[in-house]
């Protein structure tokens, strides 16, 4: 069993949906307590590695946009999804038809549908990254408030830049997710809080990993 699905540092929403013709019915994707999964996409320039994206310190929001390319709805997507990051890491685009014909930051392509195959992707999902590099969150439609009410049980807040071009409040990041409660203190609890921890089951309406 993975220590880390069992901690207060992480929960999911997320169903058993129907797969789609791109769809392999045998991956079922990482679930939050998880290790992310390193994949190929493609930028304009040349196909680039999932771990590439990640390595930048700090959280990463990843949206699955599936069959979505229309570039207002990206757009929107988006911008919604930086609003519930509100500074605590980056957001990254992925959808499986070309790149929007107008230049978007953070989109990136995944023509043969591997990314969506090997996280379990059948329609708009979000992944949130931890800066340890193991899913947070993870939620199968495209509603950001679990990710800012992530941010806020765990009480943390974004960085605001000082005069001096430092930041005042640097963003927390949350320590690699302990075996127990045991030591986790009241940050970790707030998470506990969110919501009732069921186990993920197949059918389940709202599937969180909160603690065992």
């Amino acid at each position: 069993m993975n220590v880390h699905s069992l901690s207060d540092l992480v929960f999911e929403r997320w169903h058993e949906s129907q797969a789609r013709a791109w769809s392999d019915v045998a991956c079922t994707g990482p679930e939050a307590g998880e290790l992310v999964r390193d994949v190929y996409v493609e930028n304009r320039e040349r196909p680039v590695a999932l771990r590439h994206i990640l390595r930048t310190p700090g959280h990463h929001l990843v949206l699955f946009a599936a069959d979505t390319t229309d570039s207002a709805t990206l757009a929107a997507w988006q911008a919604s999804a930086h609003e519930a990051m509100a500074g605590h890491g980056e957001v990254h685009v992925i959808t499986r038809g070309h790149l929007p014909h107008d230049p978007m930051d953070g989109v990136f392509a995944d023509l043969r549908s591997q990314a969506h195959n090997r996280y379990g992707v059948r329609r708009p999902s979000l992944y949130l990254i931890r800066p340890d590099k193991y899913v947070g969150y993870r939620g199968d439609s495209v509603d950001f408030a679990p990710v800012s009410d992530y941010f806020r049980a765990l009480g943390v807040r974004p960085a605001i830049a000082c005069e001096d071009g430092e930041p005042d409040n640097p963003v927390t990041q949350e320590p690699t997710a302990p075996k127990s409660l045991a030591g986790i203190g009241a940050t970790a609890l707030g998470v506990a809080a969110f919501g009732q921890a069921v186990r993920r089951g197949p059918g389940s309406a709202d599937c969180l990993l909160l603690g065992g």
